[in-house]
């Protein structure tokens, strides 16, 4: 199985590629016997047209105009893949996203594996909300125009599926579901993983927290569940990675950041394997989420995650199983959770051992990258 590869950002470098997942995919689907064209990175060429629309959003309705999703610009993303699969023996284009692809034209199957449509993601990130009407127009036709092209349109959660059944009308033999897996060079060894989930002390409670956007992922929330469990009696501390404490946390004593971490960096790769095995419960209370990866990651040491019931991420995370899905702002019910599982060892080993094999059994890049390797085999011959 040849499988060309567009995409706009450097696949090559773990810390561009779309938050290390288009780095990590090509890979397991070449562990798994594909062959992998890269094409990319695409350069992004505005046309004279596109810096009119520019000029014409930031005036009109004061928003930042997205070249990225102006037609002009994906057309020529479109060229740009044309010209390379002109020289290339690939039996299937597979683009994570619509963008690369929206405008191609070849004889080549198309398969999209993606976390979500643009209709739901238009009203529901940030910075979605914040395209002009033009860029909103464009990107709803340019995943109309993909996915009526594909042979295999897969995305990452049930959520994200459903939209593109529902609001694009693609064939249900067409969809399918397949989880991202973790983005880690080398996973956890799975039977230390489960000699530290024995020897964890649950007489103190360590919570690790990881993204990139304090007010969207709710870190307001994990801090206040910190003090709330404190305030209670059960020693707690809070540690985060991915973005700088605000002013106010950076007062609280029970709260420790570690920055931005690079993957690429050995030193920084450890710090992170070290925070994930230190903590007794991953914490995500986002706001607006598709399917983020660290869940998985904190999986795979046998971490339960406590996050929250948005977008796609009760694919990923089973209530009971592999942790607990709550309403993003509930500090009551993840601070109940916390404190019954820390007074019952027992249960709290159980949810961990079945968090880890969570892992081992659906939220890995060899097992996806197998599911998603039988279906491209199966819709290109």
């Amino acid at each position: 199985m040849r499988i060309a590869y567009p995409t706009l950002f450097d696949a090559l470098d773990v810390n561009q590629a779309w938050s290390g997942i288009g780095y990590f995919l090509p890979r397991a689907l070449a562990d798994v016997g594909c062959e992998i064209q890269y094409i990319g990175p695409l350069e992004t060429q505005p046309t004279r047209l596109a810096y009119r629309k520019k000029w014409l959003a930031e005036k009109i309705e004061g928003k930042r105009y997205s070249f990225v999703w102006d037609p002009d610009v994906m057309r020529n993303y479109a060229r740009q893949v044309s010209q390379e699969l002109e020289s290339s023996n690939a039996d299937v284009v597979l683009s994570v996203g619509v963008i690369p692809v929206a405008y191609l034209e070849s004889e080549l199957p198309l398969a999209i594996w993606a976390d979500a449509t643009f209709y739901l993601m238009r009203d529901y990130y940030p910075e979605f909300k914040a395209l002009p009407y033009l860029n909103l127009r464009a990107g709803m036709k340019a995943e109309k125009l993909a996915q009526r092209k594909v042979v295999a349109s897969i995305f990452s959660s049930d959520w994200a599926a459903e939209s593109a059944q529902r609001d694009f009308g693609v064939s249900h033999d067409c969809i399918h579901v397949v989880p991202f897996g973790a983005n880690m060079a080398t996973a956890p060894d799975r039977e230390s993983v489960k000699q530290s989930v024995q020897k964890r002390d649950l007489n103190k409670c360590s919570l690790l927290a990881v993204g990139v956007s304090w007010e969207r992922k709710g870190f307001d929330v994990a801090l206040d569940v910190t003090k709330a469990l404190n305030d209670s009696g059960h020693r707690t501390h809070l540690t985060i990675i991915g973005c700088e404490l605000p002013p106010s946390a950076c007062q609280s004593d029970y709260v420790t950041s570690l920055g931005r971490l690079d993957k690429s960096r050995a030193s920084d790769l450890e710090k992170l394997h070290q925070a994930f095995c230190d903590a007794t419960f991953f914490i995500l209370p986002t706001i607006a989420d598709c399917t983020p990866i660290v869940l998985n990651e904190a999986n795979s040491f046998g971490l339960p995650c406590l996050t929250t019931r948005t977008g796609g991420i009760s694919t990923i995370i089973r209530s009971g199983v592999n942790g607990f899905l709550f309403e993003s702002g509930d500090v009551d019910e993840y601070v109940g959770t916390i404190i019954r599982l820390l007074e019952d060892r027992i249960a709290y080993i159980a949810l961990a051992e079945s968090s880890l094999e969570e892992y081992h059994s659906r939220l890995n890049w060899r097992r996806s990258a197998e599911s998603v390797r039988q279906i491209l085999e199966k819709v290109t011959t």
